[in-house]
């Protein structure tokens, strides 16, 4: 088939094969890259964000709980004052966190654990509406009693932030291995297909110095012996269709 082909277009064949090769190698290069950023960018932009916002979710919702009890035992005035001051912020910082969150939402389950943690938190707030009213009538006794009665439902709520972040630790987790099984993978296919380019490049190159290297020697060589004028040989080249 060589034989047939001119010499330039031998040349061409061998360097495009070449270049093949290492467009092949490139592009699986470009592939393992490719899964192992989208690996680590799902940790660094979904997972981590998530189990900061969760952690922050549970920070609140605790502080929250500490600032009702506090509520129903102080009687200084200053740090009564800075106990309200801190429990009206707390419910406005709690759904802008939770706002936060809902975007980093990617598995069903997460869904799940966010919708019944909105019904156990708006109940919360609720309460804590009546506790602030409570102790703003001076009715420090419901304050307690309320306080008291929300216990339940702050254990619900951080027993669902608990879920959430044992959820994105795992899903994190995961994602990490998957980022060490792609590397792992793309060194094995690098190493792969750069022995396949050696050995494809190998036989390119030995199969162009049999099919121009040699045969010009052996034309080098008759043309010495025309030269000698010694015409008792014969030349298979005269068959070949290239230059």
């Amino acid at each position: 088939m060589l034989t047939n082909l001119s010499v330039a277009n031998k040349l061409r064949l061998g360097i495009g094969g070449l270049l093949a090769l290492l467009l092949l190698l490139a592009a699986g290069a470009m592939l393992a890259i490719n899964r192992m950023d989208a690996a680590s960018r799902q940790v660094t932009t979904v997972w981590l964000p998530s189990l900061d916002v969760a952690g922050e979710l549970n920070d609140l919702a605790l502080t929250l709980r500490r600032r009702e009890l506090t509520l129903g035992v102080v009687t200084e005035p200053a740090r009564v004052a800075v106990v309200l001051e801190s429990m009206r912020a707390l419910p406005e910082r709690l759904n802008a966190a939770l706002d936060r969150y809902r975007p980093l939402i990617v598995l069903p389950e997460e869904r799940r654990i966010i919708r019944e943690l909105e019904v156990a938190l708006r109940a919360h707030l609720a309460l804590n509406q009546r506790l602030m009213q409570a102790h703003a009538a001076g009715n420090i006794e419901q304050v307690r009693a309320l306080a008291g009665e929300g216990g339940p439902g702050i254990n619900t709520i951080t027993s669902l932030l608990d879920e959430l972040r044992s959820l994105n630790s795992s899903e994190a987790r995961r994602a990490g291995a998957e980022v060490e099984a792609v590397g792992r993978f793309g060194d094995t296919l690098i190493i792969v297909l750069g022995l396949i380019a050696l050995l494809v490049g190998i036989a390119i190159a030995v199969m162009l110095t049999r099919s121009i290297t040699g045969r010009l020697v052996n034309l080098s060589g008759a043309m010495d012996k025309l030269a000698k004028r010694d015409y008792a040989f014969t030349l298979k080249e005269t068959a070949d269709k290239d230059e």
